[in-house]
């Protein structure tokens, strides 16, 4: 190989994944394909089957966060709202979900 090519390779992960439709928590260690990173790869939970399964501890924000009635922290955002994959609930401001 020459001298200025970087090779690419996997990324090896290992950790405690959470599922965020049941709360689940398991160990597993898997390979990321290269140019993958951890947000953009999700896991299929082993005891509800949705592919929602996050590392845990992959992202820790300074500022508080937002908590739902259910427990999760990640939501997606959309120009509407804000819905939680852990419950359903969706919310259109910040009163509380519908």
């Amino acid at each position: 190989m020459s001298d200025n090519v970087i090779a690419l390779r996997n990324t090896q992960v290992s950790g405690v994944w959470v599922c965020a439709q049941c709360q689940a928590q398991w160990e597993k260690d898997i390979t990321l394909p290269w140019g993958t990173t951890l947000r953009d790869h999700r896991e299929v939970c082993p005891d509800c089957g949705c592919r929602t399964g996050s590392i845990k501890g992959e992202f820790i924000p300074e500022d508080p966060v937002w908590v739902c009635d259910c427990g999760n922290t990640l939501f997606y955002i959309t120009q509407g709202g804000m819905f939680c994959p852990g419950c359903g609930g969706y919310w259109t401001d910040t009163r509380g979900a519908e």
